[in-house]
């Protein structure tokens, strides 16, 4: 013979003492009871991926999102690479930095790496430099490396930028240190400019 199965139940609020438990929609509203909650992955809020709706307020997220999803065959070669973290670096791809998306990123030598292709000639030019500067005002060094370059050979164009980011030409300068010393040792001794 099979179990009835029970109806469900709201537990009355804290404080209420051990009243009988009500059969759901017995109680009448909302009178000093407990509201069943949403069970998980069901709220209105996304929390830690569960449940809820997009990012409406950061929309560079959800653009990554969708990027990653539709990568140019140039970037899927790199990624191929990267992702094996060449010296040690970590790179994320299609990585949001708002408002601009940035193909890969190295948070630890504070690197960008951008593909060239086509999407990056006329107006796309006039774009990239604007991103470029205001990535460089961040703090950040950016990378462009043409798509035919990764076709041709996605092993060294990983080491040449493993490299950069391991051993960058140019450190910046200390905002607040003392200004460069001039040739010859004392910050008051003139250059020397031939002999």
């Amino acid at each position: 013979m099979r179990a009835r199965a029970q109806p469900l139940r709201i537990l009355p609020a804290r404080g209420e003492g051990d009243h009988a438990a009500q059969p759901r929609g017995a109680g009448g509203g909302s009178s000093g009871q407990r509201p069943i909650l949403p069970a998980r992955g069901e709220g209105d809020r996304a929390k830690r991926g569960g449940g809820g709706s997009s990012s409406g307020q950061r929309p560079a997220v959800d653009t990554a999102r969708r990027l990653r999803k539709q990568m140019s065959l140039p970037e899927v070669l790199l990624w191929r690479e990267l992702r094996k973290r060449p010296a040690g670096l970590k790179f994320r791809r299609q990585h949001a930095v708002a408002p601009y998306v940035a193909d890969f990123y190295c948070a630890q030598a504070h690197l960008v790496v951008e593909v060239d292709g086509a999407a990056h000639e006329g107006t796309g030019a006039e774009r990239d430099l604007l991103r470029d500067a205001s990535l460089e005002e961040r703090g950040m060094t950016v990378l462009h490396v043409a798509a035919s370059e990764i076709l041709a050979d996605p092993v060294s164009v990983t080491s040449w930028i493993a490299e950069r980011a391991t051993n960058p030409l140019h450190h910046a300068a200390q905002r607040r240190g003392p200004p460069p010393r001039k040739r010859g040792g004392s910050p008051d001794a003139p250059l020397r400019t031939g002999d």
